[in-house]
């Protein structure tokens, strides 16, 4: 599935309006947050909410609408609100000058309040560039078409420059990798060491998973780890510090009492996909991870942990141990992912 780019869209109190218009025309082709839709909350800052969307688009548009007058040089002038050239500003600095769009009115009135003034007044540094316009004077009220042309232009930028390739998520994706590499070679180095001894090969290579999982993303440790085999009619622990000694019947989980938890092992196995649930809350919070490894194992993985894991920790989780897991997967037979 291709990621719709993401778009603020900045303007004045009073030219919501055309926001609003900008915001119908994108939305086809970007996933657009306008600045008077929930980005200022309650209790915020105003700069912790800029410093969120600054974070989180690829692209900015600001309305510079003809909402103040100034007097310069004996002459009067509209010009755009100071803290919406503050923001752009702000956007321009992050995105750089080809993501950030802005539009000035094609004409504005001869006065205001009886006094007359000479024209709009763009900002000096903004002079040289590609200028967008809408339709100011429209007589029908029709602000996406007063937008038209701006609109195409933009959208023609986002679909030739794509998603914003942000350095501090590449710099994360790359730590990421790194960390995932080292977890394949802190195994490797382990489970060799067995390997070469061909004594209790299996318990070597859950010591290796144990030493090498990847916990400390989400501030855990493993716990503990094992390894399960199974047969046509049954599941059983044949190495690891947790579970010993333990056999499962496969079908365990069609005959539960009320109240009776699943044995998960089973289900990882049955389903061929990881499942993972909270077994313990005292002084640290446990979870148990049940991997299937080829069509004939499952390991499971305690970690534990002083704060609660949700669907996102647990997302991360995952993708720091794919490669460690898949490739154990690969090396009892199964297909890489």
């Amino acid at each position: 599935m291709n990621l719709k780019p993401k778009v603020f869209i900045g303007s004045s109190r009073e030219a919501i309006a055309y926001v609003e218009a900008i915001h119908e025309r994108l939305s086809y082709t970007a996933e657009v947050t306008p600045w008077h839709a929930g980005v200022f909350q309650g209790n915020d800052y105003p700069m912790e909410a800029l410093e969120r969307q600054l974070d989180s688009n690829d692209f900015a548009v600001f309305v510079l609408s003809p909402d103040d007058v100034v007097r310069m040089r004996g002459k009067t002038y509209f010009a755009a609100r100071d803290n919406t050239m503050f923001e752009m500003g702000l956007f321009w600095g992050k995105l750089r000058r080809g993501r950030v769009f802005f539009v000035i009115p094609d004409q504005v009135p001869a006065a205001r309040d009886g006094e007359v003034v000479d024209d709009y007044r763009l900002a000096s540094d903004l002079d040289g560039l590609t200028v967008l316009k809408y339709e100011a004077g429209r007589t029908d009220s029709n602000r996406i078409a007063a937008l038209s042309q701006a609109c195409s232009f933009m959208l023609g930028r986002m679909n030739e420059l794509g998603i914003f390739p942000s350095p501090e998520k590449a710099l994360e994706t790359a730590r990421q990798e790194l960390a995932m590499f080292r977890s394949v070679v802190h195994f490797y180095r382990d489970f060799n060491k067995g390997i070469l001894g061909r004594n209790g090969h299996e318990n070597q290579l859950i010591d290796a998973v144990r030493n090498a999982f990847e916990a400390g993303c989400i501030h855990y440790k493993v716990k503990g780890a094992a390894l399960w085999a199974a047969s046509s009619d049954e599941i059983r622990q044949t190495a690891g510090n947790v579970g010993k000694d333990r056999i499962y019947s496969i079908q365990a989980n069609n005959k539960l009492g009320a109240g009776e938890p699943r044995k998960l092992v089973v289900d990882a196995y049955l389903n061929s996909k990881i499942e993972f649930i909270q077994i313990g809350q005292d002084i640290v919070n446990e979870y148990l991870l049940c991997y299937p490894i080829s069509n004939t194992h499952v390991i499971s993985i305690h970690i534990t942990g002083h704060s609660p894991v949700g669907p996102k920790e647990f997302e991360e989780l995952f993708e720091r141990n794919q490669g460690l897991m898949g490739m154990i997967h690969h090396l009892f037979g199964g297909d890489w992912a």
